[in-house]
C-alpha cells in the first residue's frame, strides 16, 4: 500500500449517511498529535501547528485545540505528506523507481531509466513505423546502445562554454527569477557538473553553489531582539538571555532542548540589518556609476525648475551651513524611507514588517530612483507594528550614519583612480503619515494630530461621529489679505478666519522641547 493510500481516513472523516465521526479518523488523528508533538524543531513551546482547513499551518496551538479543530474542521487539502510537522517530502513513485536501478549504473542510465519508467511513447512524438515503434518500446535500451559513444560515455575533451564563476552567478540568478526549490536547484546542478569535463571543480548542490559566492557579496548582519521591540542584544547586551524591560526569553522555549547544548536556539525575533558603508563604496568602485557621483555639483540648471533634489532650496540652505562636507562634491546625500508590508498574501498569516530604505541622491535623476540605487538597510521583524520602538531597530543604521556624518570611512574613487574621505549626510526621510508619526515621534492621531500646528491645532470632532476633523482650518496658512480669509459663505463655519498660522519651530527650539524626555532605547 502506497503512503498516499495509507492516510486516505485524512479525508474520510464521517461516516456515510451521518455526521458521527468515523473510528479511523479518530485513531489517525491521535496518531498525528503524537508524531507532530515529538518532533520540537517544528513547535512553538508545546505548541504545534494545526492543519485544519481554517489555520493551513500557519497557527500554533496546543496538541487538544488541534485535535477539536481537526474534528470539527477536517485536514486542510492534500496534505498527506506532514511536511510542516517535520516528515521529509517524499514522492513515492520516484522513490520506487530509483530503488530498482542497480548501483553500478551511471548518471546517463539513471536518467534514461527515469525517462522509460515515466510511460513516455516513443510512437507518438516521433516519425518511426508502427513495427519500429513497438521494437524499441519493448527493447527502450535499444536506442540508447545504438545512439553510440558520443552520448554514452562523457568526452575528455569536453570544456565548458564560460567560467564556473559565470555559471555559478547565472544559476544562482535563474533560481531567484523563476522561483526553483532547492530541490530542483539540485537536480540541475548535478545535470551540469555530470555534463562538463571530469576535472571541474562545480559544486552538485545549492549550499556548495552560495558557499563560492558567499565572499563576493555584501555583508548582511543578523541582531537577536525582543520579541515585543523592546530592545537589541547588541553590542553591550549581546549575552542577555531576557529582555531588560519586559523580562522575556530571548529563546523559544522547547521542551527537551533546554539543557542540550547541542541544540540550535530559535530567537524569537531577528532584525537583518545590511551596513550601508560597503554598499555607498561600491558606487565609487564601478565604472558604470563613479563619474555620476558628483552630478548634482555640475549639472546645468534653469533658474526657476527643479530636475533634482539638488535645485531644491533644502539642499542649497544645507550646503551653505555645511560649507566644508558641500566642498568635496563626492560626499553622499541620503534620503530614508519605511514603511510597513505584509510578505504574505491577504488569505496568509497577518504579519507586518517594516523595511528600511536608504537612497543616495547624488546620482542624476534617471538613476537616483531606480532599484538597483535604493539599497535595503533594515528589515525590523513583525508580526505588529512597531510604532514607537522603530527607534529601538533603527539604532545600528543611525550609528552607522553618524560615523559617516562625523568621520568618514577611505573609500577608492576608481574614476579618479584615487583614494578620498566619502561622508555622507542623511536629509531627509519619506514616509506615509502614520509612519512619520513613528519616526518623529509626536502622535499622528487625535486633536493634535498635526507636526506643524502641534498643540496650536484647530481640529474638531464631528458631532455625530466623533471624528478628528481639521475641514476649513487651512485659511489661516493664506495670507492676510486673501479674499477667503473674509469669505463666511463659501465655508462650511460660516465665519472669518483672521487669525495667524502657528509659528513653525526650528530644529533647535524642537530639541529644546524633547531633551528632557528618555528615549525608547532607556525606557520603552
Amino acid at each position: 500500500m502506497s503512503l498516499r493510500e495509507s492516510r486516505k481516513w485524512m479525508y474520510n472523516k464521517n461516516l456515510p449517511g451521518s455526521g458521527a465521526l468515523n473510528d479511523e479518523f479518530i485513531a489517525g488523528v491521535t496518531e498525528f498529535i503524537k508524531y507532530a508533538s515529538s518532533q520540537p524543531e517544528q513547535m512553538d513551546g508545546s505548541l504545534i501547528r494545526c492543519p485544519c482547513k481554517k489555520c493551513d499551518n500557519l497557527k500554533f496551538f496546543s496538541p487538544d485545540e488541534v485535535m477539536l479543530h481537526l474534528c470539527r474542521k477536517g485536514f486542510t487539502s492534500n496534505y498527506f505528506n506532514w511536511t510542516c510537522h517535520g516528515e521529509k517530502m517524499w514522492h513515492e513513485e520516484e522513490e520506487f523507481v530509483v530503488n530498482q536501478l542497480p548501483q553500478q549504473t551511471n548518471w546517463w542510465d539513471q536518467g534514461f531509466r527515469n525517462f522509460e519508467d515515466t510511460g513516455c511513447s516513443f510512437a507518438a512524438h516521433s516519425d518511426f513505423d508502427d513495427d519500429a515503434s513497438n521494437y524499441y518500446h519493448e527493447n527502450p535500451y535499444v536506442l540508447h546502445d545504438e545512439a553510440g559513444p558520443s552520448i554514452q560515455e562523457p568526452r575528455e575533451d569536453a570544456k565548458p562554454y564560460v567560467d564556473e564563476l559565470s555559471l555559478v552567478a547565472k544559476m544562482l540568478s535563474m533560481k531567484f527569477e523563476y522561483n526553483q526549490s532547492v530541490n530542483h536547484f539540485n537536480e540541475n546542478a548535478r545535470v551540469f557538473k555530470n555534463s562538463l569535463a571530469r576535472e571541474n571543480t562545480l559544486p552538485d548542490d545549492f549550499y556548495g553553489y552560495k558557499r563560492l559566492l558567499r565572499d563576493l557579496g555584501l555583508p548582511v548582519v543578523k541582531i537577536d531582539a525582543c520579541r515585543d521591540g523592546c530592545m537589541l542584544f547588541w553590542k553591550s547586551d549581546e549575552q542577555e538571555q531576557f529582555c531588560k524591560f519586559c523580562k522575556l526569553p530571548r529563546y523559544k522555549q522547547r521542551e527537551g532542548t533546554l539543557n542540550n547544548p547541542m541544540h540550535k536556539k530559535v530567537v524569537y525575533a531577528i532584525l537583518r540589518y545590511l551596513p550601508l558603508t560597503p554598499r555607498l563604496q561600491r558606487l565609487y568602485a564601478s565604472k558604470v556609476t563613479a563619474p555620476h557621483m558628483t552630478w548634482h555639483a555640475t549639472h546645468e540648471t534653469t533658474q526657476g525648475v527643479m530636475c533634482h533634489p539638488s535645485d531644491a532650496e533644502a539642499w542649497k540652505h544645507f550646503d551653505r551651513t555645511h560649507p566644508l562636507f558641500a566642498s568635496e562634491p563626492r560626499n553622499i546625500r541620503l534620503g530614508l524611507s519605511a514603511d510597513g508590508f505584509s510578505p504574505h498574501s491577504q488569505y496568509g498569516q497577518a504579519y507586518s514588517c517594516w523595511p528600511v530604505i536608504a537612497t543616495p541622491y547624488n546620482l542624476p535623476p534617471g538613476m537616483c530612483m531606480k532599484n538597483p540605487y535604493m539599497f535595503l538597510s533594515l528589515i525590523c521583524p513583525g508580526p505588529k507594528n512597531p510604532k514607537k520602538n522603530i527607534d529601538v531597530f533603527l539604532q545600528p543604521l543611525i550609528e552607522e550614519l553618524e560615523h559617516l556624518w562625523e568621520v568618514g570611512v577611505e573609500t577608492y574613487d576608481i574614476n579618479l583612480g584615487k583614494k578620498f574621505n566619502m561622508r555622507a549626510a542623511l536629509l531627509w526621510t519619506i514616509n506615509d503619515f502614520p509612519a512619520y508619526g513613528m519616526l518623529s515621534g509626536w502622535s499622528t492621531s487625535g486633536l493634535l494630530g498635526c507636526l506643524i500646528c502641534m498643540e496650536k491645532s484647530k481640529a474638531f470632532y464631528l458631532h455625530h461621529g466623533k471624528k478628528v476633523s481639521y475641514l476649513d482650518r487651512h485659511r489661516q496658512f493664506l495670507p492676510m489679505n486673501h479674499s477667503y480669509r473674509r469669505d463666511k459663505s463659501a465655508f462650511i463655519q460660516g465665519r472669518a478666519e483672521m487669525s495667524r498660522p502657528p509659528p513653525k519651530l526650528t530644529g533647535d527650539e524642537i530639541w529644546n522641547r524633547v531633551s528632557q524626555y528618555k528615549t525608547v532605547i532607556e525606557d520603552p
